[in-house]
């Protein structure tokens, strides 16, 4: 309805839990988008490349977020919050599902993970060229492929105390900043080509 229009605010009616894919797709002036009701789900596509889209909240009614939903957005900052299970539509360890949610946002300075989350899904935050340090949560139990990728000013990935992940997907760090690297205890495979390109990487022990 809105896709490359020059809309700079929307107001999301209350009677709405939904909007389609592509909705607001290309409006690279879109500034403020307000949700006045509960709305379960950012579909697939739906703020891509709003460029002057700099901060945004998720609302902790939303279930599920779509693939590239704000990908090569504006945004400086993401707050995952507690109440959303998985980073895309995939529910269950179905890390294929809603991939690229993040990906090539070259502004996003920091991601902060509310416990709670458990997939972080394939491709999340691939491309976002300005981030330089993630802590994963405890309650992440698994990861998916290149979810860090090419992130070129990522140095550091800690993960906080007490976490159970079991599994990484492949190429997770590829050709990011990262410098060291701890995995976690309960990993008991490393994933193949983990740290592909990763010219600045130093040390990796368990």
């Amino acid at each position: 309805a809105f896709e490359g229009s020059a809309i700079k605010e929307i107001t999301i009616p209350e009677k709405i839990t939904s909007l389609n894919s592509y909705v607001f797709r290309n409006c690279s002036n879109l500034e403020k988008v307000t949700f006045l009701g509960a709305v379960d789900t950012l579909s697939s596509y739906m703020f891509q490349n709003c460029t002057s889209l700099k901060s945004f909240t998720i609302p902790e009614t939303v279930r599920y977020i779509g693939s590239y939903c704000f990908a090569g957005s504006g945004l400086t900052s993401i707050v995952i919050p507690k109440t959303l299970n998985s980073l895309g539509e995939g529910t269950g360890g179905n890390l294929a599902s809603g991939t690229y949610t993040f990906s090539g946002c070259e502004s996003l300075t920091e991601v902060i993970f509310e416990e709670g989350i458990q997939f972080i899904n394939n491709y999340a935050f691939s491309g976002c060229t300005a981030l330089k340090t993630v802590v994963i949560p405890a309650s992440v139990t698994e990861i998916g492929n290149n979810v860090f990728a090419k992130c070129t000013a990522l140095e550091t990935v800690t993960f906080a105390e007490g976490t159970k992940i079991a599994k990484m997907g492949t190429y997770v760090f590829s050709a990011s900043g990262i410098k060291t690297f701890e995995f976690p205890k309960a990993i008991t495979e490393i994933p193949n080509s983990t740290f592909a390109s990763c010219e600045n990487l130093v040390k990796s022990h368990r």
